[in-house]
């Protein structure tokens, strides 16, 4: 990592960082225990191992780091328990009396104070980024560079475990080579029509792929990626997007009376039960310019009672009907919020397709007034966390 944006040089200054950072930005404080530690326990023996894997470690960090970069904010990271041990064992030397109150005093210090030393990564947000819009078997593909098992960590905690498919792009950790990586991609791409894709920090190359195999961007979030970092400072934002793809052939072989074509739909055919979302994806055309704005209504119904469990209508306003092309696909997509969660059972999607001032006299499908677009299959959920 030599020459890298949060690289540490072995230099008075550099070294300063190194030992707040090593010591929760309480350097003295820190050497002074440290040097408590070795006058109390001498330097041979299992308690004085702590200090050679802290203080011995890092100044053998610091002398290959005159030659060879390796030190910085995260190499550093590592010697944080060995550090809190040493300074256990210098507390440890102090008389019991006063030993409660310096114990007292770094408590209070520890808690009241921000030390801000190491970087803040939002892969937090970012995750419940995905959240929002994801739906079971969804494909998210990391390009987010060496920081993928960041981002990866927080996703497997953030999405529900069933049918988590997380790619991470950055070859080294999985892969023996990059070609080696694509084609394990292209294989998991072979079999989704719906893929999210976390960029950052890296050269762009999986939204131009996704194009050349027909994916289509329909949602994108730009979204901070952290602080107290100087990597943070050069590309500050990260960007979540959301890709879909239509079938090769036409769904729906019928059409509306106005004009409306339905080409196809991802309805997924098994899902945990306790959602508390649903998202599905259509494409529409419009054989002829369309004269009104219609409204899609899209309803989830249970399959034994006939219940309408959710409802969702489209398209946004910013994409009416009126001004949709002749020649395109348009892609639509509906988000059913499900408080309650999804119950077991079985759950039919619906379409209907309507002008806003005459909501009783939907536009007929091939003489029906809704279209169903798939049915969903709903199974008890694993906890979250829980072995897949």
């Amino acid at each position: 990592i030599t020459n890298y944006l949060n690289s540490l040089a072995t230099t008075p200054q550099g070294v300063q960082t190194m030992l707040d950072i090593v010591w929760g930005g309480q350097a003295a404080l820190g050497l002074a225990l440290t040097g408590l530690a070795l006058w109390r326990w001498g330097w041979r023996g299992v308690r004085a191992l702590p200090v050679w894997c802290g203080m011995g470690v890092l100044v053998v960090m610091c002398l290959i780091n005159l030659r060879l970069g390796i030190v910085s904010e995260r190499t550093l990271a590592m010697l944080a328990p060995a550090a809190a041990l040493t300074v256990g064992l210098g507390v440890l030397a102090v008389p019991s009396v006063p030993r409660r109150w310096l114990v007292g005093a770094l408590v209070v210090w520890s808690v009241v104070t921000v030390q801000g030393v190491l970087p803040r990564l939002n892969s937090d947000t970012i995750a419940q980024a995905v959240a929002a819009g994801y739906t079971p078997t969804d494909l998210v593909i990391l390009e987010t560079g060496f920081d993928d098992a960041a981002f990866g960590y927080q996703l497997e905690r953030t999405l529900p475990p069933e049918g988590l498919r997380v790619f991470r792009s950055y070859y080294e950790y999985d892969f023996p080579d990059d070609p080696s990586m694509m084609a394990a991609l292209d294989a998991q791409l072979a079999q989704s029509q719906r893929v999210w894709l976390v960029y950052w920090n890296v050269p762009p190359r999986m939204a131009d792929k996704l194009r050349g195999l027909g994916f289509g961007r329909i949602e994108r979030q730009r979204l901070p990626v952290g602080s107290g970092d100087p990597l943070y400072v050069r590309d500050p934002i990260a960007e979540v997007s959301l890709w879909v793809r239509p079938p090769d052939a036409p769904q729906f072989t019928g059409s509306y009376d106005n004009g409306l074509m339905l080409h196809g739909a991802i309805v997924p055919r098994h899902l945990p039960a306790g959602l508390t979302s649903l998202h599905i994806d259509s494409w529409w055309q419009a054989s002829q310019p369309i004269d009104r704005d219609y409204t899609v209504g899209a309803f989830l119904i249970d399959a034994s009672t006939g219940q309408t469990l959710a409802e969702s209508f489209a398209p946004p306003p910013n994409q009416p009907m009126t001004t949709w092309p002749t020649d395109r696909l348009i892609p639509v997509r509906h988000s059913f919020s499900l408080p309650q969660g999804l119950g077991v059972g079985e759950v039919v999607v619906r379409v209907v397709v309507y002008w806003y001032q005459t909501p009783d006299a939907p536009v007929l499908y091939d003489g029906q007034p809704t279209v169903t677009l798939g049915q969903v299959s709903v199974f008890p959920s694993a906890p979250l966390g829980a072995p897949r």
